[in-house]
């Protein structure tokens, strides 16, 4: 899982010839030591520089690229001892459970109406397939057509979630690739999984759904003030949550053994994410 321990940020100023001025940051990560992540963040900001200083195009770093700065707040191991999974908090301040092997497949649901036609006009300009939103019945065939898979289905708010039961996955693999385009996983959802090499889960209610608003700072933090106040926000969200849930299970998929990793998977998730109210 690329999901680094450790993160350090160092910041400069520069003027370019032409009389430009930028106020430059870059993030270094690592799970060597924090003094390896400052390491870094000097040879980014470097490279940064040079790009400015030469008055290039800044690159664009978009959904999936790079590493997720994301606080680790549990890691989860088999019973063997090795990490299989962790729970971090993402930058609008939900939960979410990370899965090294065992595979969740989310599939959004296309909206309705003059909306529906154009996000699959979009889509198709970009190149992507354009389904239905699935039913149980279309899961089962899909189960099917790669090799057998045995599910467990959940409703999301904004879709379906799946979790493969009877085996595991590389993230990295193109067959895992090939099973999540297949199911008909948001492309953006399947570049993040190649890109962190795990599989990830919403756990808790998106804040904005709730109405907590957005976190004020985000980790790692720059003071103790920053800290304080978003755990003043984060006490906000907690309470915002109540009665509300991710997702709820609706049916299992096909039978026969579960993996004992996708079984230590099935339980943290559902732990968190299956706590039953408005779906959020």
């Amino acid at each position: 899982m690329n999901i680094p321990r450790h993160w350090h940020r160092e910041t400069e100023e520069v003027t370019t010839q032409s009389k430009s001025y930028f106020q430059l940051s870059a993030w270094g990560w690592s799970d060597l030591g924090i003094e390896d992540a400052k390491k870094k963040a000097l040879e980014r900001l470097a490279k940064l520089r040079a790009r400015v200083l030469g008055e290039k195009s800044l690159d664009r770093y978009g959904y999936g690229s790079g590493a997720m700065r994301e606080e680790v707040l549990e890691r989860i191991c088999s019973p063997e001892g090795a990490e299989i999974a962790c729970i971090t908090r993402n930058a609008s301040g939900a939960l979410v459970l990370n899965s090294a092997h065992a595979m969740f497949i989310d599939i959004d649901f296309r909206p309705a109406g003059l909306m529906a036609a154009l996000s699959g006009l979009i889509r198709k300009l970009l190149g992507y397939k354009v389904r239905a939103n699935p039913g149980v019945n279309d899961l089962i065939r899909m189960a099917e057509e790669h090799g057998g898979l045995v599910l467990q289905v959940y409703r999301t708010c904004g879709g379906l979630r799946c979790l493969v039961l009877d085996r595991t996955f590389n993230p990295l693999d193109p067959g895992s690739t090939a099973v999540l385009d297949g199911f008909g996983s948001d492309p953006l959802y399947v570049r993040l999984c190649r890109a962190q090499a795990c599989y990830r889960a919403r756990l808790t209610p998106k804040p904005w759904r709730v109405g907590a608003g957005t976190p004020p700072y985000r980790w790692p933090w720059n003071s103790e003030i920053e800290e304080k106040s978003f755990k003043e926000w984060l006490g906000r969200y907690f309470e915002a949550c109540s009665g509300s849930t991710a997702c709820e299970s609706l049916v299992q998929i096909g039978g026969g053994a579960v993996h004992p990793e996708a079984a230590v998977v099935l339980a943290v998730h559902d732990k968190y994410a299956c706590l039953g109210g408005r779906l959020a």
